[in-house]
């Protein structure tokens, strides 16, 4: 017991020296989720990668970070299946994001090589994507669209 307390008592020196918020988001728990936040997808050309984000909110409407499981689904326009695949996120997976319309977000960060989608016959489509945790939490099928960034034939 004595142990646990000296880690928790030099983290948050930790975090108080350095600023870092990080450590104090990694100690929220799957309780914590009550619905999803914001989610898009982007591809980045290098390294090759497609990404989608999506956030946890809490009930006060705060970004916390889980593990969880996320079923994603994505056709291209045309109603070719490009990819299908269950992937499994830790609280590694959340990053900080902002754009030019939003501020600051933590979201979970789940990439997929570019190299794991089929080609399809158009270069946009949708990603639906399910996101649950065991009895914790599960939301409804939700989806993004893939705006001129698909790989066709």
């Amino acid at each position: 017991m004595k142990k646990i307390s000296i880690i928790v008592l030099l983290s948050m020196l930790l975090m108080v020296l350095t600023s870092c918020s990080v450590i104090l988001s990694s100690l929220s728990t799957q309780s914590d989720v009550e619905r999803l936040g914001d989610w898009s997808f982007d591809y980045e050309e290098i390294p090759d990668y497609y990404v989608l984000y999506f956030g946890f909110k809490n009930k006060d409407g705060e970004y916390v970070a889980s593990d969880a499981d996320v079923d994603i689904h994505i056709v291209d326009d045309n109603k070719n299946e490009l990819y299908n695949k269950t992937v499994s996120i830790t609280k590694g997976n959340f990053v900080y994001k902002s754009s030019l319309f939003s501020d600051e977000k933590m979201l979970a960060e789940v990439r997929i090589k570019a190299s794991d989608l089929k080609k399809g016959t158009s270069k946009d489509g949708v990603v639906y994507f399910t996101v649950h945790k065991n009895r914790s939490f599960s939301f409804n099928e939700q989806y993004t669209i893939a705006y001129n960034c698909l790989p066709t034939k």
